[in-house]
């Protein structure tokens, strides 16, 4: 399926979860948001459409979100809605990855976010050592086309208002291992958009903007520290075309 029909599909189910808001479940509602996030809307978006406040939609996906023993605590009435979802948020806070105060502290962690960055964008958009070597006379030319490529992908995604969106991807595998303690290897790999990436440049594009959304969101928990290692991130890339052969 493409891209334009994923979009069309989404485009349907946003107006049915609309019309029929009132009439569903908390808990259903919750669901219709989390599954048309998990499609690329936008919590704004969905908050427009249905003609409900963004803090809505994120305690309608938070109860989405709950375990079935804490679902069930809310619905026989043996726990508040308020009280159990106060619980989810203190728990999800401790689980967040520390964000360093101190500045040196500071540094290492936005260094170590750009090289994560980075390691991740190489892998989407490799170099081809085997076809830059069939051009022998465009070799330089062609590393610093790719390396110049993974730089737009990142200035796209420092241009995104991280501030004003949540992201919701898959969730780790065990549920159990704090987030501050995952590998973020594998919490990017978690967060991988569904559907196909489509075929064009631009859905290439706006593929990867959501991808690296999804992952930083949750491993970078401050937006601002986000901003600072994506440009460290596109400093490295620049720096790396500077030198003789491109790497």
């Amino acid at each position: 399926m493409s891209q334009k029909e994923n979009t069309s599909i989404g485009d349907a189910e946003a107006e049915n979860l609309a019309k029929n808001w009132s009439n569903l479940s908390r808990f259903e509602q919750g669901q219709g948001v989390k599954d048309l996030l998990a499609k690329g809307r936008s919590m704004r978006g969905l908050a427009k459409k249905i003609g409900v406040s963004e803090a809505t939609i994120r305690k309608r996906v938070d109860l989405a979100n709950l375990s079935p023993a804490e679902r069930e605590a809310v619905e026989s009435g043996k726990a508040s809605v308020k009280g159990t979802l106060k619980k989810v948020r203190r728990k999800r806070a401790a689980s967040a990855p520390r964000v360093p105060t101190d500045p040196e502290e500071r540094k290492k962690f936005v260094e170590a976010k750009a090289q994560l960055t980075l390691s991740w964008i190489a892998k989407e958009i490799p170099m081809d050592e085997q076809a830059i070597a069939k051009l022998p006379e465009l070799q330089s030319a062609a590393r610093e086309a790719i390396l110049k490529h993974r730089i737009e992908v990142l200035e796209k995604a420092r241009e995104q208002p991280f501030f004003e969106r949540e992201a919701f991807g898959k969730p780790l595998q065990n549920s159990r291992v704090p987030l501050s303690r995952a590998d973020p290897h594998k919490v990017i790999k978690r967060c991988k958009p569904k559907g196909e990436m489509g075929t064009t440049g631009p859905d290439h594009l706006n593929y990867w903007i959501k991808w690296f959304d999804n992952w930083a969101s949750r491993i970078i928990a401050d937006w601002r520290l986000r901003y600072h290692v994506l440009n460290r991130a596109i400093q490295l890339l620049e720096e790396e075309i500077q030198k003789p052969g491109h790497g």
